[in-house]
Parts: structure tokens; sequence; C-alpha cells
């Protein structure tokens, strides 16, 4: 017998039946309280069980490789994070050279802020060669300085590509008429 939703909540029913196909094709109950199809949701819940647990493995390995972070987080989680904050400052601080044109180097922050607003698109300012990374230390220039995506950005993380770094490099010296 096929009822509407909202027969069904004023009837106080939990579940109702349409006689219709979910989108995903299953002609069965439904949930009242949300309209969602009963083995669309059992579905849904074994999913996230299975991606709990292999997300509670991760942690597991995670905790177990990396037990003296976690009591310095337990002992003060304010002071962990502002450490991170600290070393990542005092790393751009490092990276910085003496002869670097800081006021470029705000224009590049100044309009990453001003497409952030514009297109209400979460935009970041990444480093073309890292700051940190066993093969190479890119300093903290204008020419290092590109504005990406937040997705891009931490898909990227601190790789070095050397054959893109390359092409950009050798594009940069043209630039400037260094090559010969």
């Amino acid at each position: 017998m096929s009822i509407t939703r909202r027969e069904a909540k004023a009837a106080g029913q939990q579940k109702y039946s349409t006689g219709r196909a979910c989108k995903h094709g299953h002609v069965c109950e439904r949930y009242t309280q949300n309209g969602a199809c009963v083995v669309c949701s059992r579905l849904h819940s074994k999913r996230q069980r299975q991606d709990r647990k292999s997300c509670n493995e991760y942690q597991r390995t995670y905790s177990g490789k990396n037990v003296h972070l976690l009591k310095r987080y337990l002992r003060d989680p304010k002071e962990f994070c502002f450490d991170k904050r600290t070393r990542r400052r005092r790393a751009i601080q490092r990276a910085t050279p003496c002869w670097a044109d800081r006021q470029i180097i705000r224009s590049v922050y100044a309009k990453c802020v001003y497409l952030n607003e514009a297109m209400r698109f979460p935009m970041e300012v990444t480093h073309a060669i890292p700051l940190q990374n066993r093969a190479v230390c890119g300093l903290h220039i204008a020419d290092n300085l590109r504005i990406v995506s937040r997705t891009l950005n931490q898909q990227k993380g601190n790789k070095f590509d050397r054959k893109r770094a390359e092409v950009e490099l050798m594009g940069w010296l043209r630039e400037r008429g260094l090559t010969c």
C-alpha cells in the first residue's frame, strides 16, 4: 500500500512506501524522518563502518609511531599547535634572503586574499620549490610564490618535481635574458 510521507508522518509511522524506485533503483520502504530509501541507508551505513575501520587502523599505526607527539599534544594542545605555527613562521623567515623584495611578496599574498573574496573559492599561496624538502630548499621570494587552489596545494604538499622545476627555471631565465 503506497502512502505519502506527509500521511505517514501524520499517522506517526517510522517508515512508508510510495511504490516508486529511489534514484538507485530500489523499490522499498523509505524513512519518514528524512525520506531516504531503507536499502540505500543500510548500504551507506555499511560503507561508513568500513571507512571508519580503515581510518582506525591508520590512527593506530600513526599513534604507535608518534607516541611522543601525542603525549606532547595531550599535555597542552594549544602549545602544540602554537609550536607548529611557530616552526612554520621561522622556516619562512630563514628562507627569506635579505635581498628579497618584501613589498612584492606582500602583494602576492594580498592578491591571494583578493582572489579568495572575488571568486569565493579557497586559494592559497604556495612555493613552487618547497621551503623544506629532502632534495631541495626553496627561497621565500616572489618568483617562487604561486597562487593555487587549496586542494591543489594540499595534493602537492612539499613534493618537488625536478623536471617541472627545470622547465620553470629555464622560462624564468629566458624572461630575464640570462640564457646563453
